[in-house]
């Protein structure tokens, strides 16, 4: 699950207003999503990404691209534009995998030139009152904190071999398209599970060695199990898990935002695997 709290803080002065959460820091990504306005006739997400590449931020067209780390590397841009002769702009910036606010802010311009002037001197004021100064690792760390709780974790070193063994789920396992390698043993007393599947190795930095991903509950005689998984950013997902005759693979679906079902595979753990 994610949460974050966030306290706002308001900066005004001559007509202008700053809000920024004090929880998110602009500074802590490294791409941009613009979203395209319902009129956008004068090209306003265009002269948006332009000055906001020129700050170092990677623009893309849409999140299907991007790989659940580089997701956490992403803000979402809202961009409105109003006005006459003086031309306003509103910039709203949430990260985009919580959709929480980093900052909000509505600029204005009004020039001798002409009604484009003013457009594009509003939209250059409101990028430069967003204050984003580069990318920084260390607010990118902070961002991750507020976003992702940490999961329970289990001791891998104290476990015994005993430990997996015995009922036919038991063991590792491997996630071939992620790559992260599983442990599933007896859960912990108190859980409510019969089994928990631990994290052994991973390359999602969100993901910590020993952290449960899964909570394995037998759902009747055979080998199909009711399945409690955590996903990328650890939100829980709950779906039904089945094992192959041979008990090498197990298989399950979880439904993704969008409404479309992600099939997952993992396979036993082998010597030569």
């Amino acid at each position: 699950m994610i949460q974050i709290r966030v306290v706002f803080s308001v900066i005004a002065f001559f007509g202008s207003m700053l809000i920024a959460s004090a929880a998110l820091s602009i500074d802590g990504y490294r791409y941009a999503i613009v979203l395209k306005p319902s009129d956008d006739s004068r090209g306003v997400q265009s002269r948006l990404s332009t000055e906001i590449e020129k700050s170092g931020l990677k623009i893309f067209s849409s999140a299907d691209s991007l790989s659940p780390d580089d997701r956490l590397l992403t803000c979402r841009i809202e961009v409105s534009q109003y006005g006459g002769l003086t031309q306003y702009c509103h910039l709203s910036v949430r990260d985009l995998v919580s959709d929480k606010p980093i900052c909000e802010t509505t600029e204005s311009c009004r020039a001798r030139f002409g009604i484009a002037a003013c457009i594009t001197g509003s939209i250059e004021k409101a990028w430069r009152a967003v204050k984003y100064r580069g990318f920084d690792e260390s607010a990118h760390r902070q961002n991750t904190e507020h976003l992702v709780e940490s999961r329970p974790k289990i001791n891998l070193e104290a476990l015994k071999p005993a430990d997996g063994e015995g009922d036919s789920i038991l063991g590792e396992w491997l996630d071939p398209d992620s790559g992260d390698r599983l442990i599933v043993v007896p859960a912990p007393s108190g859980e409510r599970s019969n089994f928990v599947a631990a994290i052994v190795s991973t390359k999602s930095t969100l993901w910590q060695k020993g952290e449960i991903k899964a909570e394995i509950q037998v759902a009747s005689k055979g080998k199909t199990y009711s399945l409690d998984w955590y996903g990328p950013y650890k939100q829980r997902s709950g779906t039904v898990m089945t094992m192959d005759e041979n008990g090498n693979i197990l298989r399950f679906d979880i439904q993704k935002d969008d409404g479309i079902s992600k099939h997952y595979t993992w396979l036993r753990k082998s010597a030569d695997r």
